[in-house]
């Protein structure tokens, strides 16, 4: 049985790199991001980097705009909040049924308007409280 022959195009693979900024000192977002860290890791992407970037906060560079949202950059752009978890989510068999059920156009819609005006903002609360005390 002969080999199947792979194209010129296939051989070549582009380089892909996708940084997961998150908010590791927020109680609920560490947890959750940690998972997404085991499966991306189980499923062989290294390219996705995940960064912490709440030790800037202890060190006096707070940036409240990474630490109010969810952000994932890729090569071509910054993706925030919903949209950043859907493309995370495309990246990871497990959660693939979930990028696509909120992508949905009125999932999508319900979503990041949950996420803008009620997660994103209470979470943003709780982890500034807490670093008040």
């Amino acid at each position: 049985m002969p080999e199947p022959r792979i194209s010129a195009s296939a051989d070549k693979a582009v380089p892909r790199k996708m940084t997961v900024f998150f908010n590791g000192g927020c109680d609920i977002c560490a947890p959750e991001v940690g998972v997404y860290q085991r499966h991306a890791i189980a499923a062989g992407r290294d390219f996705i980097e995940f960064v912490d970037i709440s030790p800037d906060v202890r060190e006096g560079r707070r940036d409240d705009i990474f630490l109010k949202r969810f952000h994932v950059e890729t090569d071509a752009q910054m993706l925030i909040g919903v949209d950043a978890f859907i493309h995370l989510w495309r990246e990871l068999p497990r959660f693939r049924w979930l990028a696509g059920f909120v992508a949905f156009p009125p999932i999508h819609l319900a979503a990041k308007i949950i996420y803008n005006r009620v997660l994103a903002p209470v979470l943003y609360r709780r982890y500034i409280n807490r670093l008040k005390k």
